[in-house]
């Protein structure tokens, strides 16, 4: 049922029936009682209550272990969205989200935020209510005093989005005003290394949304002194944010193509460039790097798009040819050739490489193998379920047997289908292997027998 049919139905009850229902769940449910609460409440009395809500976050004795943080989580983006709800005056609003953030070491010290759920409420829903209430106040200064006042004090890394997104509420004027402030206290010879570092990368936000190239790559430099290549990478970015195009192309020429990690990134901005500057043969000649580092769907229709639609058959063919020639395998290879129905040569590279196979890479190879077995490739199939059934196996976890259980009940099912075995085990030869390796595996054998 959709919220709408929902809604619609909940709509023609009579308002005796839902007000019993709405008390029969605030009986059953702290969270539905504060929304009746929230409901019944008086503007005054809301504004209280959410008060008095901040503070017991504050006042929190009891450690929240991370099984349950999903649940904080939730409770602080509910009590952000009663603020929304109830508070209408922009002022009264900015001054509540803003405790809201100097509460942030009260808050993520009471629970186990592994997972990063509470750090997101104040990257994500936090900050969206503070721009939501600062777009409304005309005075900046007391805005761009109140964004430095909170980052300079982000000891928990959750208040650097109040620099990130100070474009949204300041001018630019404002802005400027507040990186010459931030870069001022990096200069500040009596703070450290890293109170400097933190004040640079505010700068360095502020420069990005100003679109001040200059100003970033300055900032940049003054942070990172050794030139590193995510650097150069970074200042490369913003040039080509500012139409730059002639600077972001000579720092991004200062980044090797084996770069590694960079690689991708550093194509796809050179990509952009030559895009703008419309030089179709380097621009061909960075598609083809990019296709021929990552074979995939995506970046043979980015190269399509560049050299036409018409060398498609070429390409996939020259391709496929440099697969089945590489001595090394490659699951995005393996990938590209299905995903061209290349279904002759995907077979013929997997049977060259099955000792390659990986079993725990379960979440590739399944479907996989799915797909191999759509295509009436059944003695495809069978080699990759046989590895995900290894996988199983090897691990010796039980509570993982129910899916070995289903990967050999498959090889059974496919087997009558398969004439010829080429040079691998047959059905029969594979079992013995299997249970000469495994017998001791009784709780596997009996979840197998029930099945």
């Amino acid at each position: 049922m959709t919220f709408d049919n929902l809604k619609n139905q909940l709509m023609n009850l009579s308002a005796e029936k839902l007000a019993e229902a709405l008390v029969d769940l605030s009986n059953r449910s702290d969270q539905a009682l504060e929304l009746v609460e929230r409901l019944l409440a008086k503007p005054e009395e809301n504004l209280q209550r959410i008060k008095s809500k901040l503070s017991s976050l504050k006042r929190r004795r009891r450690f929240i272990e991370r099984w349950r943080t999903r649940e904080y989580a939730q409770e602080l983006k509910d009590f952000l969205a009663d603020i929304r709800a109830k508070v209408e005056d922009p002022k009264t609003g900015l001054e509540l989200v803003t405790a809201f953030f100097k509460s942030d070491s009260k808050i993520l010290e009471a629970c186990d935020d592994s997972d990063g759920l509470v750090s997101n409420v104040f990257h994500f829903d936090a900050i969206e209510l503070f721009v939501y209430y600062a777009k409304n106040i005309k005075d900046e200064s007391l805005l761009s005093n109140l964004v430095f006042e909170l980052y300079q004090k982000d000891d928990y890394g959750v208040r650097d989005v109040l620099v990130n997104q100070s474009s949204q509420f300041l001018s630019d004027e404002i802005l400027r005003s507040l990186a010459q402030r931030c870069w001022e206290n990096a200069k500040n010879p009596e703070n450290d290394e890293y109170i400097a570092r933190h004040f640079l990368f505010a700068v360095q936000s502020l420069a990005r949304q100003l679109k001040d190239a200059p100003l970033f790559e300055k900032a940049a430099l003054a942070a990172w002194p050794k030139l590193a290549l995510n650097t150069c990478l970074d200042i490369a970015e913003v040039y080509f944010e500012a139409g730059d195009l002639e600077k972001a192309l000579q720092w991004v020429m200062k980044i090797p193509p084996e770069g590694k990690f960079l690689d991708y990134k550093r194509d796809e901005l050179l990509l952009n460039i030559y895009k703008k500057t419309n030089d179709q043969e380097k621009l061909k000649e960075v598609a083809w790097q990019i296709f021929r580092k990552q074979r995939h769907v995506e970046t043979l229709k980015q190269l399509l798009s560049i050299i036409g639609e018409d060398q498609r058959e070429r390409v996939i063919t020259e391709a496929s040819q440099e697969i089945l020639s590489n001595p090394h395998f490659s699951e995005s290879d393996l990938s590209f050739l299905l995903q061209t129905n290349q279904i002759d040569q995907a077979q013929c590279y997997l049977f060259k490489n099955v000792q390659e196979l990986d079993g725990d890479r379960y979440n590739f190879l399944l479907p996989i193998a799915q797909q191999f077995e759509k295509e009436n490739r059944f003695l495809a199939a069978t080699m990759i379920y046989r590895e995900l059934l290894e996988s199983i196996l090897n691990r010796a976890t039980s509570k993982y047997y129910h899916h070995g259980v289903r990967y050999l009940k498959k090889l059974e099912e496919l087997a009558p289908d398969i004439t010829d075995w080429e040079e691998f085990l047959t059905h029969d030869q594979y079992r013995k292997k299997i249970d000469e390796a495994h017998f001791r595996k009784k709780s596997f054998w009996i979840k197998y027998e029930k099945r």
